[in-house]
């Protein structure tokens, strides 16, 4: 699998689900539609972009479809070529335990390749992506990725 080309999506289905993945326009209203009853509502997508410019990072959205939600799962990931990073992952409340958050972290894994492989967690987070095989390196400067005090970045090794 790779990452679709800017500005395009791609569909994969994997372990019994469907992910639309990539950086278009479309892809990212519906991710900015998704998260608007969320904890997240904060977050703008539209507003990444120069983020992520400054970070020198590429933005790179994914969502989970099923029968009941257009959007039943979403993740924004930033990546560059080294590093693939999830920024944020948001089920909606009538989709969870479907184990939906946990493929689309299998699906990027598999996407990532050989990058480094992390994901910036909440304090509250922190207990679900350590039960996925990430863990905190205290040694790993964040203010760059972070815009978040209550933050924490958290990774994975290339061999899980």
């Amino acid at each position: 699998m790779v990452f679709a080309e800017r500005g395009e999506q791609t569909l994969d289905v994997h372990k019994g689900i469907l992910i639309t993945h990539g950086t278009s326009l479309r892809l990212m209203a519906t991710v900015f539609e998704c998260i608007q009853d969320s904890d997240l509502k904060d977050i703008n997508p539209t507003k990444d972009w120069k983020r992520c410019r400054r970070r020198h990072l590429q933005n790179y959205y994914m969502v989970v479809t099923t029968m009941e939600y257009e959007c039943a799962s979403c993740m924004r990931l930033l990546y560059d070529a080294d590093t693939c990073i999830i920024e944020y992952l948001y089920t909606v409340p009538e989709a969870r335990s479907q184990g939906l958050g946990k493929k689309l972290c299998e699906f990027c894994r598999i996407l990532a390749d050989q990058r480094a492989f992390c994901v910036i967690a909440t304090e509250d987070a922190c207990a679900y992506w350590m039960s996925l095989g990430f863990i905190w390196d205290e040694s790993k400067d964040t203010k760059t990725l972070n815009e978040f005090d209550d933050t924490y970045l958290m990774c994975q090794s290339v061999s899980v």
